[in-house]
């Protein structure tokens, strides 16, 4: 995800704490182009208000992606779920964020390297924050 601060992105790599993968609510869907036949697969990511943590990161738009509760992918997935039970924002003290290098974009350097997640400390972000979130 990236934050936006005096016109300038950067990138911060989010994750959940005590967890390794983790499931987020989507939709899919099979779309017919009505000129061509063509189908194409569609999909989109499913949002929510922003936790506090994630409002610091997409400070502009103050939202984030549904993060379904650990256990309840199945649940989500055969439709048991009520909309009321998964779009709450997931709890920011289950989540841990830092900004990352922009290495993340580049279009020349190989950025499929475990260093693309290691913390990156940015100068003006520490001057506003008190630290690099």
């Amino acid at each position: 995800e990236f934050r936006e601060f005096n016109k300038m992105k950067y990138p911060y790599f989010i994750q959940l704490k005590d967890t390794g993968a983790f499931a987020m609510a989507g939709l899919y869907d099979d779309w017919i182009n009505p000129t061509s036949g063509e189908i194409v697969q569609t999909f989109s990511v499913l949002t929510t208000e922003a936790n506090p943590l994630m409002a610091k990161i997409h400070n502009r738009g103050k939202r984030m992606p549904v993060i379904i509760q650990p256990g309840s992918e199945k649940a989500w997935l055969d439709f048991t779920l009520e909309p009321e039970q998964l779009f709450p924002s997931f709890p920011e003290d289950k989540m841990e964020a830092w900004s990352v290098s922009r290495l993340l974009t580049s279009r020349t350097e190989n950025k499929n390297v475990p260093g693309v997640q290691s913390p990156f400390v940015y100068p003006e972000l520490q001057m506003v924050d008190g630290m690099n979130l």
